[in-house]
């Protein structure tokens, strides 16, 4: 894990940076929680109130709760055991303008992050970061991670993240990769067995592959491009051994995917 710093500067460039950048702020996170964003993950202090200087285009902030089942949280609380559960990890991808001030809130009893709506509050909370009144609780955007995440993310446009943000907004781990693992992989397995020709079998030549298992929340899960088997009038052994006429179909029938913005985006 790393922390957020900035390569040394100037007060005078640091000022422009957190005049001009977009800010987050996100009150009332728990000591411990693990909280990344884009290339960065560090554990969250007792004065942690948000990140700062933050350049235009898009980020990712995610976290995981200490506090939920399996956290590091149910030690001692004497231990002030940090790092969260990465498997309840959550987090989202947002496009930030200049200047733009984003504001989140911890709710206690869900142990999520959300985003405060109330536009009294919005605007009073705002005036108080725009006074600077936060900023000794802020994080600095690490600038000095900022080249790698940008050649990470260069492809991911706002039409990539409309395109596949769930419907809940938040991705969820445990929607998108653990709770397929641990109860799908085996069942995916025998229904492989079972459907996949074989030497002595005298099943028709090239069956169709199970598709996959169906993720029990789709509101938390990132809505990519469905992949298909093979592509209308291919032979399924050749593309058993190689995938790119599948890709030049999706390529030719879906005008609408940024492929290199999904890859990034996944």
């Amino acid at each position: 894990e790393h922390s957020l710093v900035v390569h040394p500067m100037d007060n005078k460039e640091a000022l422009l940076l957190a005049k001009n950048g977009a800010t987050i702020l996100c009150l009332d996170v728990p000591y411990g929680t693990s909280f990344g964003f884009d290339t960065q993950i560090f554990t969250v202090g007792d004065k942690f109130k948000g990140v700062k200087m933050i350049p235009p285009g898009v980020h990712f902030l995610s976290y995981a709760s200490n506090e939920g089942p399996g956290s590091t949280s149910q030690h001692h609380a004497d231990d002030r055991v940090a790092g969260g559960d990465n498997a309840n990890r959550i987090g989202r991808f947002l496009v930030l303008s200049k200047e733009q001030f984003l504001f989140l809130r911890w709710n206690k009893e869900t142990e999520e992050l959300y985003e405060v709506q109330d536009e009294d509050e919005v605007s009073r909370y705002g005036e108080g970061v725009r006074n600077f009144d936060f900023d000794s609780s802020l994080a600095a955007y690490s600038y000095d991670s900022y080249p790698m995440w940008h050649h990470l993310s260069n492809y991911i446009g706002e039409d990539v993240v409309s395109m596949l943000e769930p419907k809940g907004i938040w991705i969820h781990a445990y929607a998108t990769n653990d709770q397929f693992q641990e109860r799908d992989m085996e069942h995916l397995l025998q229904k492989l067995r079972s459907t996949v020709p074989t030497p002595n079998s005298d099943q028709r030549k090239g069956a169709p592959l199970p598709a996959s298992p169906a993720i029990e929340d789709p509101a938390h899960a990132p809505r990519f491009t469905p992949i298909p088997r093979r592509p209308p009038a291919a032979a399924s052994t050749a593309t058993l051994l190689d995938k790119s006429p599948i890709l030049d179909h999706i390529l030719k029938d879906r005008s609408d995917v940024n492929i290199l913005g999904e890859l990034q985006y996944a």
